[in-house]
């Protein structure tokens, strides 16, 4: 058994739980729709505890009855093959007490407690945990929170259980569990094989339906079990909840009668270590040993296992004693046949010492593959029957845990060399209490039961079942999401570009898409990464079988558009949040927005620069009339000579208004330079620590109850996968690695490398300091792309739990080689950043780090010694995507595609008139032209002209990639180019809420309904002209790469054949090595199949140049622009 298949497996039948406390809830479902909604949540939350997955504070876990499943809506069909293949469990254990289990007298099934009941009894929940408050915090959770009042009844009862620990001797230093008649707990348990060296070991099928088991038989497949139920019977269990009341007091008062009337039985303890076949310290009970073993200093005592054949006279251990029963191992006196029973049992009520008059016993769960082979023949043939040996067994039941009716029946206690001593008087010394029958599904099972009959009353979410031929698309409506979701076997990849609010679009874009596809790659930089992570997020949650991640993610601008009462500002512009120091700067920003001309746009900035500083610069403000003051002064104190007072007065008066003009002019250049002063401070001080953005998208200065831009990321995917963003795990790339039904098994070709992806999400983030980008998830085999982080450094960015969750995932800086820096040169706590298990908001975050406005994240990098550094780490701001490619419409290409990949490119138009908004070329020959900037560099004069070829200078440099690969073909036809007008998306973050509903309806919608009349309506040819393309601008560029080939491998002037250094580097080294470090590849002579392999790929090569100077004939397609293949970066 695989851990894959593992994780499939629910913890409880798997390997149990080693926690203080256990609660068992059974419940009755009050409404199958309900109930239905209650699994789905457990399931969403991730609630359930599966495989080895780390245990949460409560660990839960879920079973259901025959009749629960009826209860649920299970098919009939499954029903029948779970009735044909376990009638004990169909039947349900009170139906079966009396024959099967000597359940009688006062433990007889019809006085068993209420919620063992055959029509009571549909749910057994399972909860685990060390802490008892634990368990009632998450009871009332899971009562009041996820459960409503029409889901179950019974909540009232709660079965409980908690180990009891004693020690061993007075001075050990910890205790160990004990159960009630004082024996020592949890000494052995069997396991499945593959799961541990040390431990008794049993094939797959002796715990687990659908798996061989011990005989190499696997009684859940065949003709007779179709082949979709044998699928949801896989890795399930049937577990067996048996609550037994344990007597101590009579049991104590029997051992007490007994030793006194028959002194050869010695002691108490010497009596009790007979009848169970080991001491009370846990001690096995060896022949000719009369005394327990002494615990060592550290309290352990030998607790080897029960070796029957080792003591085939039963002198230790007694035929007849509890443990040689309840697990023969390899008695020879066993008949063949023997199946092993798999143990998860707790006491419940308090030690007899304590509390003597309260009930006590044991919480016992059992779990196998077959109830009737396994529980119900342990107890129906071991422990209820007398005991399998020779002569001297006795014919007493067990002697702890048999329903004793016959005080006559005597047990016998082998002694070497003479005879047995024989004790008798039995009383039921255990009463059964109530049992119960559940069959505890699979992962896929539940998500399989979540999913069943109609949800409508019970759960919000939309089945997405798979029609194997493609669905019509009813374009009229082309934004609204159907049920029945996309055809199965239909995939596409998309790319999306980076753009701010414009990425807005996307939304309904991929919402409507979705009816006609399933995603399986899909890319973006900037906010076009966030989109990418919410359609990925949407998808996950598709192929585990709803659809409404899609309806979430045609919500979201609706989302953003709303408004709260007294507040003009849309979500949107509500999610922007500065912190205190950039506040005045974001105000000035904010003043910006929403102007036609730059003019204006300065003067709004001006004239909010001026309200954010003029309060911190009260002193200008006396400039004017200082200036005035001495100006007066000056004039009469030049002009009070005698005789001169009236005209000192004239002049005053002449020089008043030259005087005000001074005043002004200092007034003006000093406010000037003071709001200069303090945007200087604000960016030093403010912006710079910020991590040179206006708003960190965390943390800022949001209203109460307001999602910050971070923590709507985080909720945004979240819920479109179907998750808690409080509760649940965040999605993580290798969450959507591993979604069911990847394209490989669904169109059943072989998959390799990234390709075996079930959802690939990719998505560029800049490397500031490097001056490169990275591709998210990152290359887990390329040493240059290891990045760290410091918990301290990322804690304003992320929200605690989120940052918890990526320290949990992550681990401490170690090298890889020798090259790498030693641990003491990198800063205390660096820790990689993890690559599957990275949460994907956490890489759309990064990627939306707009220049300014939203802050670079800070990460470290690895600094290797060259002449000029020496090795350690450094840090490295990540900032936005869309800086080194803002559309990469490469990213997932092959050189023949299996499905298409779309692209959205955004530009932009002066007006309304100028075109239509969305564009996708219809014909191969359009689409070649190139893009013309609408703010060219015209031929007019002046400063316009200066910043329009500024400007022009940038977006070269920063598009002339993506502008460029747009145009060439088999790129042109796929891509859907939406021509924005200049109020509309960019950095317009104050748009209004009708302008954010109007970009996704006019755009978005639009972008979908191009891309399915070309491609996916009936009769459409866009797919088949896209591939045809695709491969004969291949073969040009082939034809470019591949030509002189032969010439380039053979000999040159100093310079020997490829084909000799091929033979040559079978035995020296074909590059020199490092001089510290092992070698690397290539840097240690080549073996004798690889020489082979490199000559023949030479070959082939060869082989191709021929092919193409043989293919004479006038090209098949005209490649316009020409395509050509070139060594690069993969990203």
């Amino acid at each position: 058994m695989d851990k894959a298949e593992e994780r499939d497996v629910q913890r409880l039948a798997l390997t149990g739980y080693d926690t203080d406390f256990a609660r068992h809830i059974v419940l009755k479902i009050k409404e199958a729709g309900a109930a239905r909604g209650f699994l789905d949540r457990l399931l969403r939350r991730r609630l359930i505890t599966f495989g080895e997955a780390g245990r949460p504070d409560v660990a839960i876990n879920i079973g259901f009855t025959y009749r629960g499943l009826q209860a649920l809506g299970l098919a009939a069909g499954y029903l029948d093959i779970l009735a044909q293949k376990s009638p004990a469990f169909t039947e349900g254990a009170p139906s079966r007490a009396g024959v099967h289990l000597g359940d009688s007298d006062d433990g007889a099934a019809d006085r068993w407690e209420g919620p063992f009941a055959l029509d009571r009894a549909h749910v057994w929940l399972s909860l685990h945990a060390d802490e008892k408050d634990d368990l009632e915090k998450m009871t009332r959770l899971l009562r009041f929170a996820m459960c409503g009042e029409d889901c179950f009844e019974g909540w009232e009862t709660m079965l409980d259980a908690a180990h009891l620990t004693r020690k061993i001797r007075p001075k050990a230093p910890a205790p160990v569990r004990v159960v009630h008649f004082g024996f020592r707990d949890n000494i052995s348990q069997p396991v499945v094989t593959g799961r541990s060296r040390t431990q008794q070991l049993h094939s797959a099928g002796e715990l687990l339906l659908g798996h061989d088991n011990d005989k190499q038989f696997n009684y859940w497949v065949g003709k007779s079990t179709p082949a979709d139920a044998a699928r949801f019977a896989r890795n399930a269990s049937f577990g067996i909840l048996r609550k037994v009341e344990q007597h101590e007091d009579r049991f104590n008062k029997w051992l007490q009668r007994t030793v006194a009337s028959n002194p050869e039985t010695r002691d108490i303890e010497y009596l009790k270590a007979k009848l169970c076949g080991r001491w009370t310290n846990g001690a096995l009970v060896q022949p000719g040993v009369l005394l327990a073993p002494a615990a060592g200093a550290s309290g352990a005592v030998p607790v080897a296992m029960l070796k029957p054949s080792e003591d085939p006279s039963g002198t230790g251990c007694p035929f007849g004693a509890h443990i040689r029963r309840a697990n023969p191992r390899d008695d020879p006196v066993v008949p063949p046949g023997l199946r092993t029973l798999f143990r998860r049992g707790i006491p419940y009520g308090p030690s007899f010492e304590k509390a003597p008059e309260v009930p006590r016993g044991l919480m016992a769960a059992f779990f196998c593959a077959s109830i009737e082979d396994q529980f119900e023949s342990l107890v129906s043939e071991w422990i209820e029957k007398k005991p399998m040996g020779p002569d001297n067994r006795g014919r007493a039941k067990d002697p702890l845990v048999g329903h004793h009716e016959d005080p006559e029946a005597v047990f016998e206690i082998p002694q070497a060399g003479g005879e047995p001593i024989r004790v008798q008087g039995f009383e039921p010394f255990v009463t059964t209490r109530g049992t119960l029958y559940a069959l505890f599904p699979s992962r896929q099972a539940l998500g399989e039961l979540a999913d069943w009959g109609d949800q409508s009353a019970g759960s919000t979410a939309t089945p997405a079942p798979s029609p194997a031929a493609p669905v019509k698309p009813d374009t009229d409506d082309i934004g609204s999401i159907e049920a029945r979701g996309a055809p199965r076997n239909r995939f596409c990849d998309i790319i999306l570009e980076g753009g701010i609010t414009s990425g807005i679009i996307y939304a309904t874009a991929v919402a409507g898409l979705s009816r006609q596809y399933r995603f399986r790659s899909i890319g973006g930089s900037s906010i076009g990464a966030f989109a990418a992570a919410l359609t990925a997020a949407a998808e996950y949650r598709r192929r585990h079988g709803f659809a409404d991640g899609f309806e979430l993610l045609e919500n979201v601008p609706s989302k953003l558009a709303a408004e709260v009462e007294g507040d003009q500002r849309s979500q949107l512009e509500r999610l922007f949040n500065p912190q205190p120091r950039t506040r005045r700067l974001f105000k000035i920003f904010l003043a910006a927005l929403n102007h036609g001309s730059a003019a204006s746009r300065l003067g709004a900035a001006a004239v909010e620069a001026l309200r954010q500083y003029g309060k911190s610069m009260r002193i200008v403000y006396c400039v004017p009339v200082i200036a005035l003051v001495l100006g007066c002064i000056w004039t009469v104190l030049a002009w009070t000579g005698a005789g001169n007072i009236g005209k000192a007065t004239i002049l005053t008066i002449n020089f008043w208004a030259p005087w005000w003009l001074l005043a002004l002019l200092v007034f003006v250049v000093t406010l000037g330079l003071a709001v200069l002063v303090g945007i200087t401070w604000d960016l030093a001080r403010g912006l710079v620590p910020n991590g040179f953005g206006l708003c960190r998208g965390h943390g800022g200065e949001a209203a109460a109850g307001e999602p910050d831009l971070v923590e709507f990321l985080h909720a945004s995917i979240q819920q479109a996968a179907g998750r808690d963003p409080a509760a649940d795990a965040p999605l993580t790339f290798a969450d959507l690695w591993d979604a069911p039904s990847p394209p490989s098994e669904v169109l059943k070709y072989d998959a390799v490398d990234a390709d075996q992806r079930s959802i690939d999400l990719q998505v560029y983030v800049s490397n500031l300091s490097h001056g490169r980008p990275y591709l998210f998830p990152l290359d887990e085999s390329d040493d240059m792309e290891r990045l760290f982080f410091l918990p301290d450094d990322l804690k304003d960015y992320f929200p605690q739990g989120l940052l918890d969750y990526l320290e949990g995932m992550s681990s401490s800086y170690m090298p890889r080689d020798a090259l790498d820096p030693p641990v003491s040169a990198v800063p205390e706590g660096l820790r990689e950043l993890p690559t599957g298990a990275l949460p994907i908001v956490v890489a759309a975050r990064m990627a939306m780090s707009f220049p300014f406005l939203i802050s670079a994240v800070p990460l470290w990098a690895l600094v290797y010694e060259t002449p000029y550094t020496k090795p350690g780490a450094r840090r490295c701001w990540m900032s936005d995507g869309g800086l080194c490619s803002n559309f990469p419409i490469h990213l997932f290409d092959t050189w023949v595609p299996r499905w298409p990949t779309f692209g959205i490119s955004l530009q932009s138009r002066a007006s309304r008139d100028a075109g239509p908004p969305v564009w996708l070329p219809k014909q191969n020959r359009e689409g070649r032209a190139d893009t013309w900037d609408p703010d060219e560099v015209r031929t007019r004069t002046g400063l316009a002209s200066l910043i329009s070829f500024t400007v022009a200078l940038f977006t070269t440099t920063w598009r002339w990639n993506d502008g460029t690969a747009t145009r060439m073909p088999g790129v042109r036809d796929r891509v859907a180019r939406v021509y924005l007008l200049p109020d509309e998306g960019g950095i317009n973050i104050r748009m209004s809420g009708r302008q954010i509903l109007e970009l996704a309806d006019e755009y978005g919608t639009a972008v979908a309904k191009a891309f399915i009349e070309k491609f996916a309506m009936p009769g459409s040819v866009g797919w088949i002209e896209h591939r045809w393309v695709r491969f004969n601008a291949l073969l040009t560029a082939l034809r470019e790469r591949v030509t002189g080939l032969a010439s380039a491998v053979g000999t040159q002037p100093d310079t020997p054949a490829l084909a000799q250094q091929i033979a040559a580097a079978a035995t020296s080294p074909p590059l020199r090595a490092a001089r510290t470090g092992p070698p690397w590849p290539s840097e240690m002579p080549i073996d004798a199949p690889q020489v082979a392999d490199l000559q023949a790929l030479q070959a082939a090569l060869l082989t191709l140049e021929k092919s193409f100077v043989a293919a004479t004939a006038p090209a098949a397609f005209d490649a316009v622009p020409r395509p050509g293949l070139h060594i690069r970066h993969p990203s």
